[in-house]
C-alpha cells in the first residue's frame, strides 16, 4: 500500500533533506526525533524489568541505516511514485553492524540478541544457526549497506556515541543483562530450559522494539503512553459494578446451587486481596460460575498488585462471544467504547508489511480487558513475525486467565508451562488456570511452577454433592455402535421426553449422523460445529437455549462436536458422548442437568463409535484409549470423581514421553522446544561443517515459527461468510473504503471476525476449484461469494448440491 503526498509537501521534504541536512524517518517525521521517541518508549517499557538501557540501545539503533543518501533518495521516490517497492532499500542491518563493531565491551550473548532484534525488526527474527553459518552475522556482509556514510551521519546527530562514549552504555547494559541472566539461571535447572527462557527474553525485547516503533510511526503521544503505562489502571469502578451485579445471585439456602456459586465467588475475592503475583488454579465443577468468579479474582488481584490489564484466554472461538457478553453485561458495557474491551479472534490476521498498514491494523493488546483464544495466545508467542510478537510485552503486568485449560493440545504442554512460568516469574503477570478437570501440568518433566497455596477455592462434601447431577452409563452394548444403533439410543431418549445432546469427536462423524437423523427422526434438530460462522453458531445456541427453557415443547436433539463442552451454557436432560478422554467426558456431563433442574441423576451415555477416523487427532485417540482402559478396569462402573481423574492423568502422562509434550514434529526427531533452546541437531551440523564448536544463541526463531501450529496438521485459512445482509454490507464497506481512519478500520475488521471461519488448505483448494471464493480489494481477506457453498444447517460445505432448509 502506498500513500501519495502533495507536490508542495514533497518539495518541502526534499528541501529539508538536501539543503538543511535533516534526515527523515518518513514523510512526517525527522529521523533523529523518531529514534529518540522509540528509544524513550522502549526504555520506559523495560524500566519495570530493570532493562531500560537495553531498551534505549535497541530503540536508538534500529533505524541507523536510514542515515544514508541512498535511503533518503528512496524515501522521496517512494512518496513520489506508487511504483516504488517498499523495503527495496536496506536499512535494518547497519545498526547491528555498528553494535557489533563499535560496542566491543558489550556481552557477546547480549550483543547477538540485540543484533538479531535490530536486523529483524521488519522481516522477523532470524535463526541463530543455519547449516555452516550464523545468519545474524552473515547479514552484515551485504554489499549495499553504505555503512560508513550511515555511521558518519548518525554520529553527527548523536554525540553520546562519539569517542568511545558508548563504552558507558555498554557497561550499563551488561549490568542489566547480568542480573537478568542470574534470575534465569536460578529458576532453570538445566541448559535446555535456560536457553528456552533466553529465547522468550529475546522475543520480549523484540516485542518492545516493534511496539515502540509502530506506536511512534502511528503518530501517537509518546509521553501520554509512558505515563499511562507506568501509572497502571484503576480497577475500583469495575469491582464495584461486579459486586452490584452479584447481589442478584445471593441465596441463604445451603441446598441451592446459587448459594455455592456465591460461596466460590467470595472465596476468590478473599484470596485475591491476600495473594501476590504467581500461578494459581480455580478447580471447581462445571456450572459453578467460573467466569464471574475468575473475573472477581482478577479485578481485585490486579488492583492489589497494580497490574494493568486482564486477559481472558479461551480454548474455542465458539464461546468467545458468550464470555464477552457475560463480561459486558456485568459492566453494562457500551459498544461505543471498543477500546476498553478488546475481543481478539484468531480467524482474521493481517501481516504487517509496512509502517502504514501496521498503523491502521495492528492490535497492541493494550486494552484493560482482552478476550482472545488459546490459538491466538500460543501462535503469537511462537511466531517470529513482528505482527504477531508485537503484543507479547503487553502480556506483562497482567492477570491472565486460562479458561477450560484442560483443552490445551498435549503437544503444547511443556511450551505452555515454560511460557507462563516466564510471564509469572519475570514480567509481573499472574496466571489463573480454570477447569473442572485439573490436567495437573505440574507433573510434567518441565513442570508448571504453581504457588504453594495455589488453589483459590475449597468446597466441603455437601457443596460438592450439589454438583453431582449425572450418572455415567459406560456399558451400553459394550461395543462400537454404528449410526443406526446410535439413532436407536437417541430415539429412546427423545421418546421418553428428554432433550438430548450428542457429542462426537469429528466434524465428519457429527455431520453424517445429523444428516441421517434428519431423514429418520421427526423432532426439532440442531447442529453445532466450527463449520458454522460465529454469528450463525451463536444464533443456534440461543435458539437451543430458548427451546430448552420452554418445557411445553416437544424434546429437541442437538448433534455437536466437542466445541460445546468448553463453557457453553446449555443444560440437556440426556447427553450421549463418543468415548474420549475422561476430562472431555466430564466436560460433556457438565451439559447435562447443569443447573440441577432434576432432583434425580440424569444419564450420560459413553459410547464407542464404529469407523471413527482419529488417526489425525492424536490427543483424542490417546484420551479415548486411556478412558477405555479405565472403563474396563472399573468394570464399566465409572464415577466422576478426583480418584478417576487422577488415575486417568497417571496413565495419560505415562503414555507420553517428554518429546511428545515438547511438541515433536511429525516424522521427525526434532521438537519445537529443542529448536528454541539448544537446537541440538543444528548445532551438531554446524560443528561438523566448520570443525569448531558453536558459540552464541542457537535458537531457531524462524524455522520453529514455520513449523509451529496449534491446530493439527495444517495451517488454516480464514474465510468470511456472507451469512446475512450485515455481513454483505461489511464486506462492501471494506471494499468501497480503501483508506479509512484507524479506529474505523479496526472496528470494521472486528465486526467481520464474527462472520469468519477457518478452513484447512485442502478445503480452501476445493472451494477455489469450484469458484466459490472471492478476495477483498486489498487482497487481505477471502470471502465466500457463492452462497450455495454455505448450508443453513451445517455451515460451509465443499459441494453445492445440498438441499437447503432454513432454521
Amino acid at each position: 500500500m502506498n500513500y501519495r503526498v502533495s507536490t508542495s509537501r514533497l518539495s518541502f521534504l526534499s528541501f529539508l533533506y538536501k539543503n538543511m541536512n535533516k534526515f527523515l524517518a518518513r514523510d512526517n517525521e525527522k529521523l533523529k526525533e523518531h529514534l529518540e521517541n522509540v528509544a524513550k518508549l522502549s526504555s520506559a517499557f523495560l524500566k519495570k524489568f530493570n532493562a531500560e538501557n537495553i531498551g534505549y540501545l535497541i530503540g536508538i539503533l534500529h533505524d541507523f541505516g536510514k542515515y544514508t543518501d541512498e535511503f533518503q533518495d528512496y524515501l522521496i521516490r517512494s512518496l513520489e511514485s506508487k511504483d516504488t517497492i517498499r523495503g527495496e532499500q536496506i536499512h535494518a542491518f547497519q545498526g547491528a553492524k555498528f553494535l557489533n563493531e563499535e560496542m566491543r565491551s558489550l556481552n557477546s550473548i547480549l550483543k547477538e540478541i540485540l543484533m538479531n532484534i535490530i536486523e529483524a525488526h521488519h522481516a522477523g527474527l532470524y535463526d541463530g544457526v543455519e547449516a555452516d553459518k550464523k545468519p545474524i552475522f552473515e547479514k552484515l556482509e551485504h554489499n549495499d549497506l553504505h555503512y560508513n556514510d550511515a555511521k558518519i551521519n548518525f554520529l553527527n546527530e548523536f554525540n553520546e556515541f562519539k569517542n568511545n562514549k558508548c563504552e558507558k552504555l555498554s557497561n550499563l547494559c551488561n549490568q542489566e543483562f547480568k542480573e537478568i541472566i542470574s534470575k534465569f539461571s536460578t529458576n532453570n535447572d538445566n541448559k535446555e530450559n535456560f536457553f528456552f527462557i533466553l529465547h522468550l527474553f529475546t522475543k520480549f525485547l523484540y516485542s518492545v522494539l516493534i511496539d515502540s516503533d509502530r506506536y511512534d510511526a502511528a503518530g501517537f503521544d509518546i509521553n501520554y503512553e509512558i505515563e499511562r503505562y507506568n501509572n497502571g489502571h484503576d480497577w475500583s469502578i469495575l469491582i464495584e459494578k461486579l459486586n452490584r451485579y452479584l447481589i442478584s445471585f445471593n441465596s441463604n439456602n445451603t441446598y441451592d446451587i446459587n448459594y455455592v456459586r456465591r460461596k466460590i465467588s467470595d472465596q476468590c475475592y478473599d484470596f485475591a486481596r491476600n495473594s501476590n503475583v504467581g500461578i494459581y488454579t480455580l478447580s471447581v465443577p462445571t456450572g459453578a460460575g467460573k467466569t464471574l468468579s475468575s473475573l472477581r479474582f482478577a479485578l481485585s488481584h490486579a488492583q492489589k498488585n497494580r497490574q494493568n490489564k486482564i486477559i481472558y484466554i479461551i480454548p474455542y472461538l465458539s464461546i468467545i462471544d458468550q464470555t464477552a457478553n457475560v463480561i459486558k453485561n456485568v459492566f453494562n458495557y457500551n459498544d461505543n467504547f471498543d477500546d476498553y474491551i478488546l475481543e481478539h479472534h484468531s480467524n482474521i490476521e493481517v501481516e504487517e508489511e509496512d509502517i502504514e498498514r501496521s498503523k491502521l491494523l495492528t492490535s497492541r493488546w493494550d486494552s484493560p480487558i482482552i478476550i482472545t483464544t488459546m490459538v491466538q495466545f500460543l501462535e503469537s508467542i511462537f511466531s517470529n513475525k513482528p505482527s504477531k510478537l508485537r503484543k507479547f510485552h503487553n502480556m506483562s503486568d497482567s492477570v491472565i486467565i486460562f479458561d477450560e485449560i484442560q483443552a490445551l493440545p498435549i503437544k503444547c504442554i511443556n511450551l505452555f508451562n515454560m511460557v507462563v512460568n516466564f510471564l509469572s516469574s519475570y514480567t509481573n503477570s499472574t496466571i489463573l488456570l480454570c477447569t473442572a478437570t485439573n490436567p495437573q501440568y505440574e507433573r510434567s518433566k518441565r513442570p508448571l511452577k504453581l504457588m504453594n497455596n495455589h488453589e483459590l477455592v475449597f468446597l466441603n462434601e455437601a457443596d460438592k454433592n450439589l454438583f453431582n447431577r449425572t450418572n455415567l452409563v459406560c456399558d451400553y452394548k459394550k461395543r462400537p455402535l454404528n449410526n443406526d444403533e446410535i439413532i436407536n439410543l437417541i430415539k429412546i431418549q427423545l421418546n421418553s421426553g428428554k432433550n438430548t445432546l450428542v457429542i462426537l469427536n469429528t466434524r465428519a462423524s457429527a455431520k453424517d449422523l445429523y444428516k441421517k437423523c434428519k431423514d429418520d427422526l421427526c423432532y426439532d434438530m440442531y447442529f453445532l460445529s466450527t463449520n458454522l460462522c460465529p454469528v450463525h453458531r451463536l444464533k443456534i445456541i440461543n435458539r437451543i437455549s430458548n427451546s430448552l427453557k420452554n418445557k411445553s415443547n416437544s424434546p429437541i436433539l442437538c448433534i455437536s462436536t466437542q466445541l460445546v463442552e468448553a463453557g457453553v451454557d446449555l443444560s440437556f436432560e440426556c447427553v450421549i458422548r463418543a468415548t474420549a478422554g475422561i476430562d472431555s467426558i466430564i466436560q460433556a456431563a457438565g451439559r447435562c442437568n447443569r443447573n440441577s433442574e432434576s432432583n434425580e441423576l440424569q444419564n450420560v451415555y459413553v459410547i464407542s463409535v464404529a469407523d471413527e477416523k482419529l488417526s489425525k487427532l492424536e490427543d483424542i485417540k490417546l484420551g479415548k484409549d486411556v478412558s477405555e482402559r479405565i472403563i474396563r478396569e472399573y468394570n464399566y462402573l465409572v464415577s466422576i470423581d478426583n480418584n478417576t481423574l487422577t488415575k486417568y492423568y497417571e496413565y495419560f502422562y505415562s503414555n507420553y514421553g517428554i518429546d511428545k509434550l515438547d511438541y515433536q514434529l511429525p516424522h521427525d526427531k526434532k521438537t519445537i522446544f529443542n529448536m528454541l533452546s539448544i537446537n541440538t541437531i543444528a548445532i551438531n551440523t554446524y560443528n561438523q561443517l566448520n570443525s569448531e564448536n558453536f558459540c552464541g544463541i542457537p535458537c531457531a526463531f524462524r524455522t520453529a515459527s514455520q513449523k509451529f501450529s496449534v491446530i493439527e496438521d495444517a495451517k488454516v485459512i480464514a474465510i468470511i461468510i456472507l451469512y446475512d445482509e450485515k455481513a454483505e454490507s461489511l464486506v462492501r464497506e471494506y471494499n468501497d473504503k480503501k483508506y479509512l481512519p484507524t479506529q474505523n478500520k479496526i472496528a470494521l475488521i472486528k465486526k467481520m471476525q464474527k462472520y469468519s471461519i477457518s478452513v484447512y488448505k485442502y478445503e480452501y483448494d476445493e472451494l477455489c476449484k469450484n469458484h466459490a471464493l472471492s478476495v477483498t480489494e486489498d487482497g487481505q481477506f477471502f470471502y465466500l461469494s457463492n452462497k450455495s457453498f454455505y448450508d443453513n444447517n451445517i455451515g460451509i460445505v465443499l459441494s453445492a448440491k445440498l438441499e437447503f432448509i432454513e432454521l
